[in-house]
């Protein structure tokens, strides 16, 4: 029987943080993915969230190393399965200053709930910058959403970057691919 969303655990913290060194060498990085770790499994060793909880990943998620952020990032997105709160944090992200956050959160997307994803791959797909609006088209043609179909073909109209249009393309091709059944908007 397939999982529908995946398992909130946390592995002990010595594995978690053992290979940090590989790819961590400033302070502040060890510091801030040690306390994600942390915070994930106070998280999910409780079963519950608070907003204190939420903002380490919050603030991790805006440190400029890509490594670290795409981890908090991933670990956000596992929590939206269990808690709102961790959705709205997200919606956050999406709407981060920084073009390359935004980017990275459309791409992380596809770890969210699907109702999730469907109700903020719009908001990645309008995006001022092409890069995020190419990686929301990138999502939209490598899953079954044909839900956004309709939303699809009309940012295909409308698009002003090549670039996006053409990966827009291939995500209505793929959509118009797609079973019915398989997905669309929530109700």
């Amino acid at each position: 029987m397939a999982r529908r969303r995946p398992r909130l655990f946390a592995f002990p913290r010595e594995v978690e943080l053992r290979d940090l060194r590989q790819w961590a060498s400033d302070p502040e990085e060890v510091r801030l993915w040690t306390e994600v770790v942390d915070a994930f499994a106070e998280i999910a060793n409780t079963k519950n969230i608070t907003p204190a909880l939420l903002a380490t990943f919050v603030n991790a998620a805006q440190h400029p190393r890509p490594t670290l952020h795409g981890l908090v990032m991933t670990r956000l997105s596992v929590l939206c399965h269990y808690f709102p709160e961790a959705i709205e944090a997200y919606v956050g992200l999406l709407q981060h200053p920084d073009a390359g956050l935004r980017k990275l959160a459309v791409l992380t997307l596809s770890n969210t709930p699907k109702s999730t994803l469907l109700r903020l791959l719009p908001a990645g797909l309008t995006d001022p910058d092409w890069q995020v609006r190419k990686a929301a088209a990138q999502i939209a043609g490598a899953l079954p959403l044909p839900g956004l179909l309709a939303f699809l073909e009309a940012r295909q109209q409308v698009e002003t970057d090549a670039r996006v249009r053409v990966i827009l393309q291939m995500a209505v091709r793929h959509q118009e691919q797609c079973d019915p059944g398989e997905g669309g908007l929530p109700s």
